[in-house]
């Protein structure tokens, strides 16, 4: 049984796992019959080996034993691949979801004196007065942050710089 045909036997003589012996003789004498008609060179070997294995009852249940530790080898071998890769995906998903912003905040810089507008609407937030690299947050959260002065001539305000590269355009 090779690794491309699954079914093995059962997929050189074209017929389900499950075939009744009756199914298994029709499928080989009309492959028989098929090639000698068509004069082809084909691997009738392998046709005349599925037939003789599948027909006998003891041989195919030995084979029916082995296609199935291989085929739950390859199953067992794939899943756990698999499930490692997903593992992989789902934790890069998380990492980039978690300091995805953070990355983006340490790449975007704003300087003193520019405008920031809110990327849904494209109205003026307010404008950059200063930068902190570790602004200390009321909440003991120490974190990159900018004081900005709201558009409405409010109180200015230390906004996390995470924050600002989610809610903010230039």
């Amino acid at each position: 049984m090779s690794g491309r045909d699954p079914l093995g036997y059962y997929g050189v003589l074209n017929i389900s796992p499950g075939a009744p012996l009756e199914e298994i003789e029709l499928a080989y004498r009309f492959l028989k019959k098929s090639y000698q008609d068509r004069q082809q060179a084909v691997n009738v070997g392998k046709i005349q080996a599925a037939y003789e294995t599948l027909r006998d009852r003891k041989r195919r249940i030995a084979y029916d034993q082995k296609r199935h530790q291989t085929l739950g080898r390859r199953a067992t071998r794939l899943g756990r691949h698999g499930l490692l890769g997903l593992l992989l995906v789902l934790l890069a998903v998380v990492v980039v979801f978690i300091h995805g912003p953070t990355w983006k905040a340490n790449l975007t810089h704003y300087e003193p004196g520019d405008l920031l507008y809110l990327r849904e609407t494209g109205s003026v937030f307010g404008t950059v007065l200063e930068f902190d690299g570790e602004h200390l947050f009321f909440n003991g959260v120490q974190a990159p942050a900018y004081l900005i002065e709201p558009s409405g001539g409010s109180d200015s305000v230390w906004y996390p710089a995470r924050d600002l590269t989610r809610v903010c355009r230039e």
